[in-house]
């Protein structure tokens, strides 16, 4: 399916230095030494090296301690998105502007909520049936702030859906891996999800390769050598009826265009004007345009250790 409405960053590149304490890099920008906050707490093996660049964003936030947040790194030809709150927002534009693509691989809804607790479960995205009355009264979400699709409304009661986003970066030919880190938070977002299978809602794992490779011939698996744990409990939920979806995305890094420049691209290059002592031209040669889309789904290798249990 053609995505018409597209997904759009504009970011700063720059020269990777280093990355250290998990949560700080340091980065090279028009010959100045700067460091951004880290907005990933895996591995992020196979996501930089000494020739990498970078992509960050500024933030306008006189509460925060720094002001710059990374949100790509590069390896070889690959841009690799190591936002992983960046995973969240992506999905929520498309959900709201793109149903169809969900749709079409039987993810039936027409409104839903963001992080909505559960029975104490709060999963990334709670996807529902307006139809669904009987659903909305047991869970008392009347009233609340829904996210609704007036592109189109179902005739039907679908079950109402769980879905939870996770974040794939590590990259070992010719398998993206997840986790790239131990996560028992992981394996206990699957457990839950397992849990409302059984209470007749439907639970969807999406995995996002965030990275532009060429996924021809490629494959997604659990990382069976790092957390079997989290293995484990992905087979199961598998086995258990839950749907797992592995979505590339495709990213394209675009020169900016100054007839592009809207009121936020203007504050944060006056901003790095101020504080770097930079001209506009300067700036603006280090500004990129991000598009983000989806690209054809990836199959997915078990080793089904589960049957060995």
């Amino acid at each position: 399916m053609k995505v018409k409405q597209k997904y759009v960053l504009y970011l700063y590149e720059a020269d990777f230095l280093k990355r250290y304490k998990r949560f700080f890099v340091d980065f090279l920008f028009r010959e100045m030494e700067l460091t951004a906050h880290c907005p990933n707490t895996g591995s992020m093996i196979s996501c930089f090296d000494s020739n990498s660049k970078i992509l960050f964003d500024v933030i306008l936030n006189k509460q925060r301690k720094l002001p710059f947040s990374l949100e790509f790194t590069s390896m070889n030809k690959d841009w690799i998105m190591v936002n992983t709150f960046r995973s969240n927002q992506i999905v929520k534009y498309y959900l709201l502007n793109t149903p169809e693509f969900f749709w079409e691989k039987n993810i039936i809804y027409d409104s839903f909520f963001s992080e909505k607790k559960i029975d104490n479960f709060k999963p990334d995205f709670l996807l529902f049936s307006e139809k669904n009355q009987d659903f909305i009264k047991a869970y008392n979400l009347n009233n609340l702030n829904v996210n609704k699709i007036y592109k189109k409304k179902l005739f039907i009661k679908s079950k109402p859906i769980l879905l939870e986003i996770k974040n794939v970066t590590f990259f070992r030919e010719p398998y993206f891996i997840f986790p790239d880190a131990q996560t028992k938070r992981g394996s206990k977002h699957i457990q839950e999800l397992i849990k409302f299978l059984e209470l007749k809602f439907n639970s969807v794992l999406l995995f996002l390769i965030s990275r532009n490779s060429d996924y021809k011939n490629h494959f997604f698996m659990p990382n069976y050598e790092l957390d079997k744990r989290f293995s484990y409990y992905l087979e199961k939920f598998h086995h258990q009826g839950g749907k797992i979806l592995v979505a590339p995305l495709k990213i394209e890094i675009l020169s900016f265009e100054e007839s592009e420049i809207n009121k936020e691209i203007y504050k944060k290059n006056q901003f790095l004007k101020s504080l770097l002592n930079l001209n506009e031209n300067e700036i603006l040669k280090n500004l990129r345009k991000v598009v983000i889309t989806f690209g054809k789904e990836l199959p997915i290798f078990f080793e089904n250790i589960t049957k060995s249990k």
